[in-house]
C-alpha cells in the first residue's frame, strides 16, 4: 500500500490535537479551557510604582539619600563584621534578605515591594558611585 504525505500529515495533526487536549484538560482539572483570571484594578499602583515611590519620597524624608544611607550603614556593617563593606554591597545584601523571606513567603506584597525598592536603593547607590568616580566604572 502507497502512502502518500497526505496520510502521514494526517495522522500527525490528530496525534498533536489529541496531545494538546490531553494537556488542556490536565491543566484546568476539567474546568474552563481557559481559567478566568482576576482583572487588573486600575488607578492601584504597581508593585513597582509603589517601591519607587518609597525609595524617592518616604524613605528618603526618613532615611535620607540612598547613597548616605549605604555608606552609613556599609561603616556600621564593616565594624561589626570586621571586614569592610562597601555601600553597593548593603544594597545587595539588602536584596538578599527580601530574597530569603520570599522563599517562605511568595505571596508577601510587602516583600515584593521592599526587593524592588532594594534594586531601586542599589541602582542609585552604583549610579552616584560611578558619578563620584568615573574611573571605577571602566
Amino acid at each position: 500500500m502507497k502512502d502518500n504525505g497526505d496520510s502521514y500529515e494526517r495522522y500527525i495533526g490528530a496525534y498533536r490535537d489529541f496531545i494538546q487536549s490531553q494537556m488542556l484538560r490536565e491543566a484546568t482539572k476539567g474546568g474552563d479551557v481557559l481559567p478566568m483570571r482576576k482583572p487588573i484594578k486600575k488607578g492601584i499602583p504597581s508593585l513597582e510604582e509603589r517601591a519607587k515611590g518609597l525609595v524617592a519620597n518616604e524613605r528618603q524624608t526618613d532615611y535620607g539619600h540612598p547613597k548616605d544611607n549605604a555608606q552609613r550603614v556599609a561603616l556600621i556593617w564593616s565594624a561589626v563584621l570586621g571586614a569592610e563593606v562597601l555601600p553597593s554591597e548593603v544594597g545587595l545584601c539588602l536584596i538578599g534578605l527580601k530574597l530569603a523571606r520570599l522563599i517562605e513567603t511568595p505571596n508577601h506584597d510587602d516583600s515584593m515591594v521592599d526587593l524592588i525598592g532594594y534594586i531601586e536603593y542599589l541602582k542609585i547607590v552604583v549610579e552616584e558611585d560611578t558619578l563620584d568616580n568615573p574611573e571605577s566604572s571602566e
